[in-house]
């Protein structure tokens, strides 16, 4: 208990300095590219929102940085202290309140302190709090609904529905987690939750494709996709001999895992399992379908605390993601040295195929202890058992 305390008050205090002195600094260190603004993101959001009370579409006004997110965050417009005249308090608040909330859902403790202390000062986590963007709101408020209903599935599902109706990409979540968490009980709630998602998709479609054409990209700078690795790497190049190398990087991940899959340990880390589905899920689709800019990576954080549980085989995963966390830092040390660049997609295809297949695997052995501890579902397990039985 003295712990939290005395890590609640460095976090009050550090949220406030980190907007005051290492903003500007470790943004202006590592160069990032934009308008050297702080909360950036947050006050074209918030500019958005203005726009929304007062009666107009953010959409159709002219801007220097067009609106590119859903109109359903006009809701926030009903609140009157969400404005951008509050950019600054806004900004500090949802600083600490992420700190807060990762207290309380990763379970800090002395001997995995540094590790998060680590990623906290890293290029990535300082880029996503520097520019305030809305990820940090998505992630509070899973995690808030993840804190109080952590054993409430039904209303779980409904917090990833509001996410995924702020931003598109938590529409990994439901996927995955419907996956995970498929049962008889359950069955009409998910339903229910994804015919949701499926009515969104479809009545917004046109405001989605307007977000996608607002919504700005490098292929360079700041970003990461597997379609960045095959533009940059392979196709424009044409080097067939590193997408040969590819290949037999996913091929050894593969069997590497295949191996290892038995040793997965999941027995009472319901709470972390979910976490590292949110994270991992969020991390795969985005790098799959999308390119985005590297604060997301930031999610990555909700896999350690499951990822922390197994064995010697996760080890170098974690460490790839540190590496990840910290690749502005190198492309800074070998400056004018495409390797580094190269070296870092690498590493966030290895994180790529390590967490999609240990996604998979959780999702069948959860499967089958399910199928073995109800009855209400098919066991295929029992059921290939009876097929295999000889006939007399």
């Amino acid at each position: 208990m003295k712990f939290k305390i005395l890590y609640i008050t460095l976090l009050a205090i550090i949220s406030i300095l980190m907007y005051y002195i290492n903003f500007e600094f470790i943004y202006n260190y590592y160069s990032y590219v934009g308008p050297n603004k702080e909360f950036g993101d947050l006050d074209l959001l918030l500019r958005g929102i203005d726009h929304f009370r007062n009666g107009e579409n953010p959409f159709l006004i002219q801007e220097k940085t067009p609106f590119n997110y859903p109109s359903t965050w006009s809701f926030f417009s009903l609140i009157d202290v969400i404005n951008r005249d509050n950019l600054r308090f806004i900004g500090v608040f949802i600083t600490f309140l992420t700190f807060l909330l990762l207290l309380f859902s990763l379970k800090f403790n002395f001997k995995n302190i540094w590790l998060y202390l680590l990623v906290f000062i890293s290029p990535i986590s300082i880029l996503i709090f520097q520019r305030g963007n809305s990820d940090l709101i998505i992630l509070n408020i899973i995690l808030l609904f993840f804190l109080l209903f952590k054993n409430k599935i039904q209303i779980l599902n409904f917090g990833i529905f509001i996410c995924f109706a702020l931003k598109l990409y938590p529409i990994a979540w439901f996927v995955i987690n419907f996956a995970n968490s498929l049962n008889k009980r359950n069955i009409y709630n998910l339903v229910f939750i994804g015919f949701m998602i499926l009515s969104f998709l479809i009545f917004n479609f046109d405001e989605i494709l307007q977000i996608k054409t607002n919504t700005p990209f490098s292929l360079d700078v700041l970003s990461y996709g597997a379609k960045i690795l095959y533009l940059k790497y392979i196709f424009y190049s044409h080097k067939i001999l590193l997408f040969f190398i590819t290949f037999i990087i996913l091929l050894f991940i593969g069997l590497h895992f295949y191996y290892s899959r038995y040793n997965l340990v999941l027995h009472n880390l319901e709470n972390e399992i979910f976490l590292f589905i949110i994270g991992a899920s969020t991390f795969c689709f985005t790098y799959l379908f999308t390119i985005s800019w590297t604060y997301r990576l930031f999610y990555l954080i909700l896999c350690f605390p499951f990822l922390l549980k197994q064995n010697i085989h996760f080890r170098f995963l974690l460490f790839s993601i540190m590496l990840v966390f910290y690749s502005q830092t190198f492309e800074i040390i070998f400056k004018g040295y495409s390797i580094a660049d190269l070296i870092n997609h690498i590493l966030l295809l290895f994180i790529f195929t390590s967490l999609f297949y240990t996604l998979f695997y959780i999702i069948v052995k959860q499967f089958k202890i399910k199928c073995l501890n109800s009855p209400s579902l098919p066991s295929i397990i029992t059921i290939s058992k009876v097929l295999k039985k000889p006939s007399r």
